[in-house]
């Protein structure tokens, strides 16, 4: 996640903080003379000036962007993944998903399983016993998008084959088919969260809410609306 000590950030809060102020105390220029310390400059063509500072205004807001997409991604999963509370059995999110879960389970991977099994079976057996536990619910970035995975087990009796693992059970993850609207709402609902819950949150939500309030007071600069 970004912080003060990001260039990109600072450049961004500042240089938007100063069309706000520029709005907020009704500034105005005086004459088309620039004044520095040493050298005085006359503006001629000051028409080209909003283009100017507004360009330069949307080059910050994209570099910030670029330098801050995947930190934001990367901080957002850590924290979806950690406070959640998807895996918490008691929670409305875990028995949602553990019946969605359940359903992709049977509908879709179940009897690829079985077949993949087939081949262990001793003579005796007719058909593949399986069942299937939720083991945990997580986020994943994949070709940038996040995917909802779920960490299951297939559980089967290992007396019923003549080869298997040491173990009665293979945990394997998927990618869970949920609604759009279903899973949409689930990660706007967690990222809310993760905006306000998240100590460095600010450094990133701070430059983007003042990006949006200059080009706001631009806007009413426009048309001639001053602050009072």
């Amino acid at each position: 996640m970004p912080t003060d000590s990001n260039h990109h950030s600072r450049n961004l809060t500042v240089y938007s903080f100063f069309f706000i102020l520029y709005w907020l105390l009704g500034l105005e220029p005086t004459d088309d003379n620039i004044r520095l310390t040493f050298v005085n400059f006359s503006i001629h063509n000051t028409e080209v000036l909003p283009y100017l500072t507004h360009g330069i205004l949307f080059y910050f807001a994209w570099r910030f962007y670029l330098n801050s997409k995947e930190m934001v991604k990367t901080s957002f999963i850590e924290f979806f993944n950690t406070f959640s509370n998807l895996n918490n059995s008691e929670a409305y999110p875990y028995e949602k998903l553990l019946k969605i879960a359940n359903h992709d389970f049977k509908t879709n991977h179940e009897q690829k399983y079985k077949d993949s099994l087939k081949q262990h079976l001793k003579s005796n057996v007719k058909d593949v016993e399986v069942t299937f536990n939720i083991s945990s619910f997580v986020i994943n970035d994949s070709n940038n998008r996040l995917d909802l995975i779920v960490r299951g087990k297939y559980h089967t009796p290992r007396d019923n084959y003549i080869s298997l693992p040491t173990q009665n059970y293979h945990i394997v993850p998927y990618l869970l088919k949920i609604k759009k609207r279903i899973y949409s709402h689930l990660i706007i609902w967690r990222f809310i969260k993760f905006s306000f819950l998240t100590e460095a949150s600010p450094n990133f939500f701070l430059p983007w809410v003042l990006f949006l309030l200059a080009i706001t007071t631009s806007i009413l600069r426009y048309f001639c609306i001053d602050f009072v």
